[in-house]
């Protein structure tokens, strides 16, 4: 398994831009409730995806293979291998590399300009998988702020695949979605999700023409599943020994 750790100053970052800032969606303001948090080692198999599948399709179904169901990142990671994807090292000038940069910058420009200190250590395991002869890449990001909520998720990345239609959406779920349009990144926003044991659940698709991609590198089709914000240990200002 390949786990990087990033340790970023700055204070959690709440973007308006769908699946974009990694883990930076701290969404200090939900639930708090995570025990359906599980370990993935019965993780169930994962189906074959139709040679015939559409490149959306096919990405839905892989990500459903992996980030379907709530778990811990260690139960990610083994079902990621055990639905047949390959760890991986990202390099900084791959789309994926530039994409998981951008939430680090976010978050130092958040932190310049709120005042506020304290440090994001952020921790993510990465994988890749050809389906159908395209390559997929999934990261399983786990961001731990100290004296706040932390939060993990699991995203699937097609970086060349086309804009979602609403016939493909629907016949992956029925539930109503928020339709969001941020200069040119479509997305599809369920929260709460229409799937229990997690806080939100997001599509995503922004085209190479799309206005938004001047201030961010995305390209493609995203899917991401977010679990509820885990409240950090309360901190002892005091430590034993101390005094006031």
């Amino acid at each position: 398994m390949t786990s990087n750790r990033t340790i970023v100053s700055a204070v959690p970052l709440r973007s308006s831009i769908l699946a974009l800032s990694l883990s930076l969606l701290a969404a200090c303001g939900g639930a708090q409730n995570n025990a359906a948090v599980q370990n993935g080692a019965t993780a169930a198999a994962t189906p074959a995806v139709p040679a015939d599948a559409s490149p959306v399709r096919a990405s839905l179904a892989e990500f459903d293979g992996v980030c379907g169901r709530p778990m811990d990142r260690d139960g990610y990671s083994a079902a990621a291998s055990a639905a047949g994807w390959e760890a991986f090292e990202v390099t900084p000038d791959s789309q994926l590399g530039q994409v998981l940069s951008v939430g680090q910058r976010m978050a130092r420009e958040m932190l310049a300009q709120s005042g506020r200190t304290g440090e994001i250590q952020t921790e993510y395991s990465t994988f890749r998988k050809t389906t159908n002869g395209r390559e997929l890449q999934l990261v399983v990001t786990d961001m731990q702020i100290p004296g706040m909520p932390s939060n993990l998720e699991c995203r699937l990345y097609d970086f060349t695949a086309p804009l979602p239609t609403d016939a493909e959406i629907a016949s992956w779920t029925s539930a109503p979605a928020q339709r969001v349009n941020e200069q040119g990144m479509i997305g599809w926003a369920w929260q709460p999700p229409f799937r229990q044991g997690f806080y939100r659940i997001d599509v995503s698709h922004v085209a190479a023409s799309a206005p938004i991609r001047a201030q961010i590198p995305m390209l493609g089709l995203s899917v991401t599943a977010l679990l509820p914000p885990r409240q950090a240990p309360s901190q002892n200002p005091n430590p034993p020994g101390d005094t006031e």
